[in-house]
């Protein structure tokens, strides 16, 4: 049955990741021309790299600490009863029971590698707040973000019992397919609001699907 599953995740993050890939270079396409928007949110960014440097000695806790948390938060939202939650310097962990309900396993160990939540905590809030302020959150949600890849950098390798315990190559397939997501979303979501960028990106991505569809078919067509 485990041989099952990970034969249609296959199917299913294979194509998915070559799509959301794209759908990564179409973002770059409309946020290039508009860099001017993006100001406040790589100020965000410069500030996170500039200030790291003073808190050094305590970035490693922190980025377990966001890693743990990570697990703990993607286990609630599939129903797991979480046991307990540890972040030391370097090193963590996070106890979970998963009773009947097993879907999702992989998503929880994965998800640190992927799902910058202090980031989307920002671009939840960001819609309610006006004026001035809005320039706070892009700066928020750029620092929150390069924090997120300097937690990707340090934690991500094949060492990670998260990574090699679902098998290398599909790890990394799901990862980069839910991390090409997610960083859409947050490029576009500086421009609009999380809400509309999501509505926005999955529209034009099933556009693309169904051409990609629709032109394969006709190749393969031409050829019978």
């Amino acid at each position: 049955m485990k041989t099952l599953f990970k034969i249609l995740g296959y199917l299913i993050y294979i194509p998915a990741c070559l799509l959301f890939i794209f759908e990564l270079y179409r973002t770059a396409q409309i946020v290039i021309p508009q860099y001017k928007i993006y100001t406040w949110f790589a100020a965000g960014m410069l500030a996170y790299f500039v200030l790291g440097i003073f808190f050094k000695r305590n970035r490693k806790f922190l980025q377990t600490f966001s890693h743990e948390l990570t697990h703990t938060l993607v286990g609630m939202l599939f129903l797991r009863r979480i046991h307990s939650f540890t972040a030391e310097r370097g090193e963590g962990v996070m106890s979970y029971s998963t009773g009947r309900f097993k879907l999702g396993d992989t998503m929880i160990s994965l998800a640190p590698y992927f799902l910058p939540i202090f980031t989307i905590f920002f671009m939840l809030i960001k819609p309610v707040v006006a004026g001035d302020a809005v320039y706070i959150f892009d700066a928020l949600i750029g620092f929150t973000f390069a924090f997120h890849i300097g937690c990707f950098i340090a934690q991500t390798g094949s060492y990670q019992t998260d990574i090699e315990k679902n098998g290398l190559f599909y790890s990394y397939l799901i990862i980069a397919t839910f991390l090409a997501l997610n960083v859409s979303l947050v490029l576009l979501s500086i421009d609009t609001n999380l809400f509309p960028a999501i509505k926005s990106y999955f529209i034009t991505a099933w556009e693309d699907l169904n051409f990609a569809i629709k032109f394969i078919y006709s190749k393969i067509s031409a050829i019978i």
